[in-house]
């Protein structure tokens, strides 16, 4: 398992509640027409996993949280086009910067507008931005991000160095430099995770049957308008301010 270990835990009223919530998620799933390609999906079953800070409790369940289990979660970009929910094709809507924004909301401070991951210089390297700052939140106590991850030098105009990168992030985002070098990613994780549950909860209410991705979902196209706004007021409410929510354009494979 990669190096992780089930915990057994014991059942508490949080605990009860969150199997509740991911319970509801679930039922919802199950009655869906999901379809890839025009074959009817089987109905999913959405685990949540949590990261424990220690084997024995009693145990918290505040870091991590993701919604797993989702065949579309793993799809390729490129066959999104194929995926259906009650004989509609999907949108793709996403939660515009979310980690970055999260992490700012942590620290107090209401996020800027914009491409939080438009990093001057790497402009046309929003992915390599995106991955390099994320990692900059998983670190082990004491181990200070120093050297670009394998790999990664490649892929960055010649010169930028992982000192220089968090200085230029640094200096885009300086109310973020305490939380460089933290493994305060798990804690992000969890406002994602709990943001994300209680998007999914109201649209089930409302009948909208959604695909949850990490920071972000799939829905019919002639619902999007209205999970959009869901998404919207649902941040507020559980975030004290809007995170912006656009629409991916789903590509089509080339000719």
């Amino acid at each position: 398992m990669d190096g992780k270990e089930l915990v057994d835990y014991v059942d508490t009223p949080e605990t009860l509640s969150l199997r509740a919530e991911l319970e509801s998620i679930n039922a919802a799933l199950a009655g869906a027409e999901v379809r890839l390609g025009g074959m009817r999906m089987a109905a999913p079953f959405l685990v949540r996993k949590f990261r424990a800070t220690r084997k024995e409790g009693p145990h918290v369940f505040k870091r991590h949280g993701r919604l797993y289990g989702g065949f579309w979660q793993s799809l390729p970009r490129l066959q999104r086009h194929l995926l259906t929910l009650g004989g509609e094709p999907v949108a793709d809507l996403d939660f515009s910067s979310m980690f970055v924004r999260l992490a700012f909301i942590r620290q107090g401070v209401v996020p800027p507008s914009g491409d939080l991951y438009r990093v001057p210089g790497l402009e046309a390297h929003r992915a390599e931005v995106k991955e390099l700052t994320v990692s900059l939140f998983f670190r082990r106590a004491g181990a200070e991000a120093t050297r670009l991850p394998k790999g990664m030098a490649g892929r960055l105009p010649n010169g930028w160095t992982m000192t220089r990168f968090k200085e230029a992030v640094g200096a885009l985002h300086p109310a973020l430099i305490p939380l460089f070098d933290t493994d305060v990613g798990f804690d992000l994780m969890f406002m994602e995770s709990r943001l994300l549950v209680a998007v999914l909860l109201v649209l089930s209410e409302r009948g909208i049957v959604a695909l949850p991705m990490h920071d972000g979902i799939m829905v019919k196209q002639s619902a999007r308008l209205e999970a959009m706004a869901v998404m919207g007021e649902t941040s507020v409410r559980h975030l004290g301010c809007t995170l912006p929510v656009v629409e991916k354009s789903i590509k089509l494979p080339q000719a």
